[in-house]
């Protein structure tokens, strides 16, 4: 619904004062088989309207490099692996400048070493460019590590049932904060209240 790709059924979505720029990274690939990494850059990049024409390519070179992959930009999709793909993904998303990037869970099906990876790569570039995140996960230490907010769900009829602030400082250390006791009471407070007893008296079904 943030993208304007569904409607609300009850409600409205305000942004304030303006209509957002809007970027998305989606569970799968979404890269286009027969373009190389520059060409599926280039397609994303060259309709933001606040790129420039010419600042193009060397826009999508920036975020090549800094995604590590200034030497790929020839390669097509199938020759790299998921956590490259992924870093594809999250650079041309970057690379056009959104004002509010979306996230559905990217990082879902990679290993555990690419997906800390991964995590810290999109912590560093937030921090670098300041651009709002919504990121859809299921993986709780994922939620506490990356966010400043989190905004748990039951299951249908979809219901808030809490709404938890991540006051840890940036930037953040994978490894320390997991041994602050803050964090390990964020933690148990979102796992009990994933019990399905807990959705069941906040929906009554």
């Amino acid at each position: 619904m943030i993208a304007g790709l569904d409607k609300p059924s009850g409600g409205h979505m305000a942004f304030g004062q303006f209509s957002p720029d809007i970027g998305m990274v989606f569970q799968e690939n979404s890269l286009f088989p027969w373009l190389t990494v520059m060409g599926n850059m280039k397609l994303l990049v060259r309709n933001s309207s606040q790129i420039a024409n010419d600042q193009v390519i060397p826009q999508c070179r920036y975020y090549l490099e800094k995604v590590g992959l200034k030497d790929f930009e020839n390669y097509y999709p199938h020759q790299l692996s998921g956590g490259m793909l992924q870093r594809v993904n999250i650079a041309r998303s970057f690379a056009r400048r959104p004002d509010i990037l979306l996230l559905d869970e990217p990082f879902v099906h990679l290993d555990y070493q690419t997906r800390i990876s991964l995590q810290q790569l999109l912590l560093a570039l937030w921090g670098e460019f300041n651009t709002t995140i919504v990121f859809v996960t299921h993986d709780i230490d994922e939620a506490i590590f990356l966010s400043d907010r989190i905004v748990m769900f039951c299951a249908r009829p979809a219901t808030i049932i809490k709404d938890i602030t991540v006051a840890f400082p940036r930037p953040r250390d994978f490894i320390q904060i997991r041994l602050d006791e803050r964090y390990q009471n964020i933690f148990r407070s979102i796992a009990d209240n994933l019990m399905p007893k807990y959705c069941a008296d906040h929906t009554g079904n």
